[in-house]
């Protein structure tokens, strides 16, 4: 655990790292202008301060740093990428979605889709309550703007996330579903 400490000059406890400043560190944070109305002591202890609280900050931004790694660069890490650059939707189908061949690849793909619009029906053109046939055309007209599109870099990248956070709950809930049913089946027996 991280040692905090409470500031004088504020009255908050803020988490620091185990190091001190060292001597120079904290002379020339206490020869800045703001502490120079201050006697010798209480200087040193507001630059203490000050370089406690610049600590707490850097540990905080360290675990946003961590947490995108964590849920934006290391999932992408996995993929293969594209052979050619601008990938086109066939890329896109064997390197993320992956599959025995072409027509799961796609069946993957157009789940994908239609769980994107269910979530926002309104962001593809979907008023009031989605029917079927609202959602089968939207599915399509979606899929059309798919198949044409190059796709660049970043494109690649966000699509790719996306895809895959839905697939890996897409498959957690179907192995729920059959440990459910699976127990049911026990049950009776």
């Amino acid at each position: 655990m991280k040692p905090k400490i409470k500031t004088a000059h504020t009255g908050n406890e803020v988490e620091t790292a185990a190091q001190q400043p060292s001597t120079n560190i904290l002379a020339s944070l206490a020869a800045q202008p703001r502490f120079e109305k201050l006697p010798g002591a209480q200087a040193a202890q507001a630059a203490l301060e000050l370089w406690h609280q610049s600590q707490a900050v850097t540990v905080r931004e360290q675990k946003q740093v961590d947490l995108c790694r964590k849920h934006y660069v290391a999932p992408l890490e996995h993929l293969r990428p594209p052979k050619t650059r601008p990938a086109s939707f066939e890329d896109f189908l064997k390197c993320v979605v992956q599959g025995k061949d072409e027509g799961e690849q796609l069946h993957r793909f157009r789940e994908f889709l239609r769980w994107k619009i269910q979530r926002t029906p309104a962001l593809y053109g979907i008023k009031g309550a989605v029917t079927e046939t609202m959602l089968l055309n939207a599915e399509q007209k979606l899929l059309a703007d798919f198949q044409a599109a190059e796709y660049s870099p970043a494109k690649w990248q966000t699509l790719a996330l996306e895809f895959r956070r839905y697939w890996a709950q897409h498959t957690a809930e179907v192995r729920s579903r059959a440990g459910k049913k699976g127990a049911a089946v026990k049950a009776r027996s």
